[in-house]
């Protein structure tokens, strides 16, 4: 959604500018704050701050403020930093240890044991990160899928209206009233062709709309995985 920035009515965003944030034992960033427009209590955890969510309740778009990006991206590299620190200094203990030659069982299994968690932790992270994208990928359809069966509903209801007046048409004719029924019927059949081509031009814009999106996703899932 970071690429909707400005939404999909052509607004700009509402901005969220006070949060309040608390913090994951394992380095978990959440801050939680109400909508900006319905007031709904919402939440958001680690990279959805950086871009544009949207409220389930009340489908308002917002984005965060700078003072709100600044501090998750200082916290998140400062959890960088420290994994960083901790790799270093556990290779480095390893290195000595095994330069010296007296790297112990239970340190090697200590050290192995850090080294495990740290996968666990990074794909922990990398499926939460996967599912949270899946979702919003999920919740572009399903709002697709409405608008697109609303469409369907009203062409439905125009091409009934549309037979209706041609049925008339055809009724005036066969009453001797030429013009009524004339009129009828090209009423009738104006309005199926406009109703006809309106409904196809929707479902080429839903179309094009489904592709992009799925093209969006395949392109952050490689970025993920690069």
């Amino acid at each position: 959604m970071a690429s909707e920035a400005s939404g999909r009515s052509g607004k700009p965003p509402r901005v969220v500018e006070a949060v309040q944030v608390s913090l994951g034992w394992k380095g978990g960033y959440q801050a939680d704050y109400p909508c900006p427009k319905c007031k709904s209590p919402l939440a958001s955890k680690d990279d959805t701050l950086l871009g544009t969510d949207t409220c389930p309740n009340c489908k308002a778009e917002f984005v965060f403020g700078a003072d709100v990006q600044t501090a998750y991206r200082v916290h998140k590299a400062d959890v960088e930093r420290k994994e960083q620190e901790k790799r270093l200094a556990a290779e480095q203990r390893k290195l000595v240890a095994q330069q010296r030659g007296q790297v112990s069982e239970a340190e090697q299994q200590r050290l192995e044991e850090e080294e495990r968690e740290y996968d666990e932790r990074s794909k922990a992270e990398k499926r939460q990160l996967d599912t949270e994208r899946a979702e919003r990928v999920g919740k572009k359809r399903r709002s697709l899928r409405g608008i697109e069966d609303l469409v369907t509903i009203l062409t439905s209801l125009a091409v009934g209206v549309c037979m209706l007046l041609v049925a008339a048409g055809f009724i005036a004719f066969t009453a001797n009233n030429v013009v009524a029924g004339t009129t009828f019927l090209a009423s009738g059949v104006t309005g199926l062709i406009s109703a006809l081509l309106v409904s196809s031009l929707f479902s080429s814009l839903f179309a094009i709309h489904q592709l992009l999106t799925d093209i969006s996703a395949k392109l952050d899932e490689d970025r993920a995985k690069g």
